[in-house]
């Protein structure tokens, strides 16, 4: 795997960064693109979702961290800042950025959940291509396998190859991709609000 892709001078660009980029910014052209239909202005819908993003990295390190706890102690907390070094939970993120949208939405006068319908579609995009970090990263992979598309990855204990894994991040991309067709076919039909956040 390739968890560093490229420096720029002694930068290093990291896979996983990177694809959660590509994923934020391909979730909010598409949010905003379609927010007019909501009768929502797409600078709305880009402030929902800095907030979304900013609370969802807090989020998904603190709880990661929380699940550390029992084995490490608490002084896992004071590498909350690396999150270069991976120890992001989807769950402590998600909640964060419900939260969070849910703050901005009340600030502004909008409805929560047609907000959070706009943004549904978009975050199985994000997700999608986190997984593709992931996978570059060589974590979040699934148990030994014998089909002729396993991968070996390196264990980041003992610093050897695994036996040929499943790709499971692989899965989880392609997933999310049929997530997001089925909740781009969601949002076209008569529908009450929050049917597609609901739905995701």
């Amino acid at each position: 795997m390739k968890s560093i892709l490229f420096y720029i001078g002694p930068v290093p660009i990291r896979a996983y960064g990177l694809m959660m980029v590509i994923g934020f910014v391909l979730g909010l052209w598409r949010a905003a693109r379609v927010s007019k239909r909501y009768n929502i202005e797409p600078e709305r819908v880009i402030d929902a979702s800095l907030a979304a993003l900013i609370a969802g990295i807090v989020g998904s390190r603190v709880l990661y961290l929380l699940m550390q706890v029992p084995v490490d102690g608490w002084s896992v907390f004071s590498e909350i800042h690396r999150i270069w070094e991976g120890g992001l939970s989807f769950h402590g993120g998600l909640v964060a950025a419900v939260l969070a949208v849910g703050a901005y939405t009340r600030l502004k006068g909008i409805k929560f959940l047609t907000m959070a319908d706009i943004l549904a579609p978009s975050l199985a995009i994000g997700y999608a291509f986190a997984r593709i970090g992931c996978f570059l990263n060589g974590c979040c992979y699934g148990h030994p396998t014998d089909l002729p598309w396993g991968v070996s990855f390196l264990d980041p204990v003992t610093h050897t190859l695994t036996d040929p894994s499943h790709p499971a991040q692989l899965y989880a991309f392609i997933i999310s991709l049929g997530i997001f067709g089925i909740l781009t076919r969601i949002e076209r039909l008569p529908r009450p609000a929050g049917l597609t956040f609901f739905s995701y």
